[in-house]
């Protein structure tokens, strides 16, 4: 009985240490150990080795991914109305649907973690694209 402990603790702890990234994964890794309480760099594809318990992965995919503006309710990634409201050059107020593809660019997962972690969808994505849009600064590149 004690040796199926000791062998349930050995293998959970090893689970715990393993993380694997698929192609399209990046992934900071919060660490107890770092004096800025993460890796220095974000680990790539793959399987990697991480301290169980006092380190864990935060995964970030890097594909390519659509961010959806749509009048109709069923569309798009908010519920109900989300389109871009917009005058045109004579002032008439017209309503746009709009998509964009975007991805995090591997360089800066790290950076991206730090300033905005979730929540980078919805708090850079969904209003720079807004703005580029009723603007009409498209197509925009970065």
């Amino acid at each position: 009985m004690v040796a199926l402990l000791v062998a349930a603790i050995v293998l959970t702890s090893v689970g715990a240490g393993m993380v694997f990234l698929q192609a399209d994964q990046y992934a900071v890794v919060i660490s107890a150990f770092q004096p800025n309480g993460y890796r220095p760099t974000a680990i790539g594809p793959g399987l990697h080795w991480i301290v169980p318990f006092l380190e864990n992965a935060r995964v970030y995919s890097i594909a390519r991914q659509t961010y959806t503006m749509s009048i109709a309710p069923d569309e798009g990634q908010l519920r109900g109305d989300d389109s871009i409201e917009a005058r045109t050059k004579d002032g008439q107020q017209v309503r746009i649907d709009g998509s964009v593809i975007y991805g995090l660019d591997p360089a800066h997962v790290i950076d991206m973690h730090i300033t905005w972690q979730d929540r980078y969808e919805d708090n850079v994505v969904r209003p720079v694209t807004r703005a580029a849009i009723r603007e009409g600064r498209l197509p925009i590149r970065g």
